[in-house]
């Protein structure tokens, strides 16, 4: 099963030293929640982890293999931000196939894959509603 392991982390924002030294395992099937004071790294870290930006010094390895080396979709890694990142014009099924259709899917393994994300989520129902028909806490869970 994959793991992640982090060793000996840095980054550096101009002179700001945000992660400093970070060591972190965490093994497959394990919950793990990152949590400290605004500022602290807390999303840099994970920006790290999904490969939005490059960690100044360490390693980062996912299953054992460095995950620079690794595509997104062996990565296979996301980020929910706080503001859900969902577009309004489009229905609540829209905005889950987006997200997939640079994956290189079939039309029916993107469809099936879309309904099996609704399915984990509990969000069938609310396929053919756009966000602001959904609470703040429904917006979440198709984010």
């Amino acid at each position: 099963m994959l793991s992640l392991s982090i060793r000996d982390l840095y980054y550096w924002h101009g002179t700001n030293r945000v992660l400093n030294g970070l060591d972190l395992e965490v093994e497959s099937n394990s919950l793990c929640c990152i949590v400290g004071p605004s500022g602290a790294g807390k999303t840099t870290l994970l920006k790290i982890i999904v490969g939005q930006c490059d960690a100044s010094r360490g390693s980062v390895e996912w299953g054992g293999k460095d995950i620079k080396s690794l595509g997104s979709k062996e990565r296979a890694t996301a980020m929910v931000y706080q503001n859900y990142a969902l577009f309004p014009h489009l229905t609540v099924w829209e905005n889950v196939t987006f997200g997939l259709e640079d994956e290189g899917l079939s039309t029916v393994a993107l469809k099936q894959r879309a309904l099996d994300a609704l399915k984990m989520v509990d969000a069938r129902e609310w396929a053919q509603k756009r966000p602001q028909e959904l609470s703040g806490g429904q917006q979440q869970r198709v984010a």
